[in-house]
């Protein structure tokens, strides 16, 4: 059986310790919509962090940030969001029933 890869962008997350996060929503949109187009199977939007202040949207994502995301491509490439082992407990976690992102990845 062969393997295919996997294709996954993080400018949102990743970029974000350049510019301190500060991505507006149409850009991650616009960005959002252009990976789907290109064929990227995940766009990482930010991180699922319990303890965030909540400044930026990207840090701590939440469901009406991701279902904002989704709008600009409907059924297009999945959302990714990075959690750190560190900073949060299972509780923290949202359960795959709230629809909130299609893959997390643990930074551990």
């Amino acid at each position: 059986m062969k393997t295919l890869p996997l294709y996954l962008d993080c400018t949102l997350r990743d970029g974000g310790y350049i510019n301190d996060w500060a991505f507006s929503l149409a850009f991650a949109k616009a960005l959002y919509k252009a990976c789907s187009e290109a064929g990227i199977d995940f766009v990482e939007a930010g991180f699922i962090d319990p303890g965030a202040d909540g400044s930026s949207p990207w840090t701590h994502l939440v469901p009406e940030t991701l279902q904002a995301l989704r709008s600009a491509h409907p059924g297009g490439a999945g959302i990714a969001a990075l959690l750190n082992f560190g900073s949060a407990r299972s509780i923290d976690v949202p359960p795959r029933s709230e629809d909130t992102v299609d893959m997390i990845r643990v930074a551990c």
